[in-house]
């Protein structure tokens, strides 16, 4: 999905791409705190701008650092929400984050995603089915993945894989079959 928006929007400089997987398996870290998340999306959405050396973009980083240079957490992360919402950088954001169930504190999380939220950024965002998550997105559209759903999808792309990878096209049919069932069974594991 990141490579196929990534194309998408490599023909418009004006369309910003941010996005972020929430991983626990490291345990607590500063990667899943708010303040974390909500910079690295900041940073990816300046990037292009900085590179492409848009006027006025390095004096407002400058100006952004002095302005929360001793902030709290908490308030550089309502800072970076604030300035995701009202970029005058792109015309247009999505943003991804995968994974927020993995967060210490999704509850929180999702109120701040909905805070950033406009119609100018869309934002995806992906977790397990956990009951705090859902209420906090009761009212946005959303599509529920079923095991089913999601076990389809995974054989479609494991068939293609096998058929289309250049060092996987030559493997016997009997070891590719092979292949995709184990995968199939450590995905079930899951």
């Amino acid at each position: 999905m990141i490579d196929d928006l990534s194309k998408y929007i490599s023909t418009n400089q004006s369309i910003g791409l941010a996005w972020i997987y929430c991983d626990g398996t490291r345990g607590v870290s500063a990667r899943a705190e708010n303040r974390y998340i909500f910079g690295s999306i900041l940073r990816q959405l300046l990037q292009g701008p900085l590179n492409r050396r848009v006027p006025g973009v390095i004096e407002f980083v400058e100006e952004l650092h002095r302005c929360n240079a001793d902030a709290t957490d908490s308030a550089l992360t309502a800072s970076f929400i604030t300035t995701i919402r009202h970029s005058t950088f792109q015309s247009q954001i999505y943003v991804v984050i995968d994974g927020i169930d993995e967060c210490p504190n999704p509850s929180d999380l999702c109120e701040k995603i909905l805070q950033m939220a406009q119609p100018k950024v869309k934002i995806l965002v992906s977790s397990r089915s956990e009951r705090n998550i859902a209420e906090a997105f009761q009212n946005q559209k959303h599509l529920e993945l079923t095991e089913d759903r999601l076990r389809r999808d995974m054989e479609t792309y494991i068939d293609w894989a096998l058929a289309n990878e250049n060092g996987l096209k030559r493997v016997k049919p009997e070891m590719k079959e092979q292949i995709k069932n184990k995968l199939l069974e450590k995905n079930n594991a899951m």
